[in-house]
């Protein structure tokens, strides 16, 4: 059974088997929500919006 949990613990010390990150819409095209920059140092990666840029 699929389960989930949303944590605000800092993700260097979560152990998951997914982390998702939200994008916002910005007048410059997405951005990544705040505390993404959380997840990227963790994982020790830059991260960018996969959304394709709608007009």
């Amino acid at each position: 059974m699929t389960s989930y949990t949303l944590s605000k613990a800092s993700p260097a010390k979560t152990r998951a088997d997914a982390v998702v990150v939200g994008v916002v819409r910005a007048e410059q095209g997405p951005r990544l929500a705040a505390g993404a920059e959380d997840v990227a140092a963790a994982y020790g990666r830059r991260l960018h919006p996969s959304s394709p840029r709608s007009g």
